[in-house]
């Protein structure tokens, strides 16, 4: 009788009877994906970050880019941005390309003007205090050191601006040493996808790869799975979690090459890099003022050049800065590139 039960019994029940320490980590397994499954339910239905109603709306028509950001109904700004033949945007009174001296100016979003008109950006502020000279803004959304130096590798300087005095400036922010590191949640978040990457070789040149993925298989693969991670994202996690000295020179020595790059066309001495006043604590920035100086690069200072931090110069639910502060930090930069222009006569 025993035995006829014995063979009638299910398929999973004979192998938790000859195999009772495996079916116990099975079923601790299963236990643990019904526990995780729960968090992550958990996280996904909690209120995340402000309370306020943000709403933001990026249109484009014509490569004319419209954008609106809105708080609690209010709107805090509604501009639109115009970009010339080269991808650039716009500085108005420089679209016919002449003059000299000529100021690069490189960078992220602050450096293009995120929430503000064409007029009312860092190099159009500059380029109201440098009569007779050409300000060209270089800047674009999302960018690190990586993107900009792909930039300028391929770009030719020389053959556009040869036989006048060039200057070019790299605008810093903490957020770069991210980008140059390229950290979990900057290179899985969709608008890096196609950044390119660079790595050292062997003998400490940097080698450029198309994407994060190419130059980190594996590595990608793991980020991707975890980008998907409601608890992830709720707490904000990244990898690193923090960064060290040796990042911060990781990412100087990236600028670093980025003025290697200027130099094989101009002055290395007329590269400089400037400290952009930002949320962060003005020692973020600063941390990578020794990597910059032990290679010979000029830094401009300029994280403490705001009375305050408020929404008078950053935006409400925004990191960005206003018009009032682009144009502080460009009557200064302007006012030191004179200086320099002055020493060299």
């Amino acid at each position: 009788m025993n035995s006829n039960r014995a063979s009638q019994a299910s398929p999973l029940v004979h192998f938790i009877r000859r195999h009772p320490r495996a079916a116990g980590f099975i079923f601790l397994g299963f236990l643990f994906g019904l526990f995780l499954g729960g968090v992550e339910t958990l996280f996904y239905f909690l209120p995340k970050g402000t309370r306020s109603r943000v709403e933001r709306i990026n249109e484009e028509t014509r490569g004319i880019y419209r954008s609106i950001h809105r708080v609690n109904g209010k709107t805090i700004f509604d501009v639109v941005r115009h970009f010339d033949k080269k991808g650039n945007r716009i500085v108005p009174g420089m679209e016919d390309g002449k003059g000299n001296p000529v100021l690069i100016v490189e960078g992220c979003s602050f450096t293009l003007g995120w929430g503000v008109e064409d007029g009312q950006t860092l190099p159009a502020a500059a380029g109201r205090h440098l009569p007779g000279w050409l300000v060209i803004n270089e800047g674009f959304g999302g960018w690190g050191p990586s993107n900009i130096l792909h930039k300028v590798r391929a770009q030719d300087y020389a053959g556009e601006l040869g036989g006048r005095q060039v200057y070019m400036v790299y605008v810093f922010i903490p957020a770069h040493v991210q980008r140059a590191v390229g950290t979990f949640r900057y290179v899985t978040a969709p608008w890096t996808e196609e950044f390119p990457y660079f790595c050292l070789d062997s003998e400490g040149n940097f080698v450029e790869y198309p994407t994060y993925e190419a130059a980190h298989p594996w590595r990608s693969r793991v980020y991707g799975a975890l980008s998907h991670e409601t608890v992830l994202k709720y707490f904000n996690v990244d990898f690193p979690p923090a960064f060290s000295a040796s990042h911060y020179d990781y990412t100087a020595r990236m600028i670093g090459a980025i003025r290697d790059e200027f130099g094989k066309s101009f002055d290395p001495g007329d590269f400089s890099v400037i400290l952009y006043p930002d949320l962060n604590p003005a020692k973020e920035a600063r941390r990578i003022v020794d990597g910059l100086t032990k290679r010979g690069i000029r830094v401009l200072d300029y994280t403490d050049v705001l009375p305050k931090k408020d929404a008078e110069y950053f935006f409400v639910e925004d990191f960005h800065p206003t018009p009032k502060t682009h144009e502080i930090v460009g009557e200064r930069l302007a006012g030191d590139l004179l200086a320099i222009e002055s020493a060299r006569h």
